[in-house]
């Protein structure tokens, strides 16, 4: 299994999904209901399900944000590259607003780019299963003009 099984709540968000998936399998309901016995098989074909659906889901997202208690990370994801644009929190630094926050003096943005991973989705996976969220990439956007602006002084 590349990634991890979809839970039963998440498996019912996606009924439609997985209903497809059985039908390209060759299973229709009927079939799938007789199959449930069959835990090692019921087991086998929702984690290939899974794993499907993950790898499609994972393959949309192009931004990712994570939120520290030190930093606020955000992630841009193209098929070869992997950008990221960050801003260091000193401690006495309370984070209420986000372009409040860039014009301080007091944070340090920085920016680093990857192009030697070797599985992007894995990549976002990652980020996902460790606390971070899905984007709009308003705030990557954000802080690269923030960072770009902090390289010209």
């Amino acid at each position: 299994m590349k990634y991890r099984r979809l839970t039963l709540e998440e498996l019912e968000a996606v009924t439609n999904d997985f209903i497809a998936f059985l039908a390209v399998n060759g299973l229709d309901p009927a079939a799938w209901e007789k199959l449930k016995s069959d835990t090692q098989k019921t087991t086998s074909l929702i984690e290939e399900f899974s794993d499907v659906w993950f790898q499609t889901y994972l393959s949309k997202i192009q931004f990712v944000d994570v939120d520290l208690s030190s930093e606020i990370l955000s992630f841009r994801f193209t098929e070869t590259e992997i950008n990221l644009i960050g801003v260091r929190i000193p401690e006495n630094i309370a984070v209420n607003d986000l372009g409040e926050l860039i014009s301080d003096s007091r944070i340090k943005l920085f920016s680093t780019t990857r192009n030697d991973f070797e599985d992007r989705e894995m990549e976002i996976f990652r980020l996902l299963e460790s606390g971070g969220r899905i984007s709009d990439g308003h705030r990557f956007k954000d802080l690269y003009l923030a960072w770009a602006d902090s390289q010209l002084e």
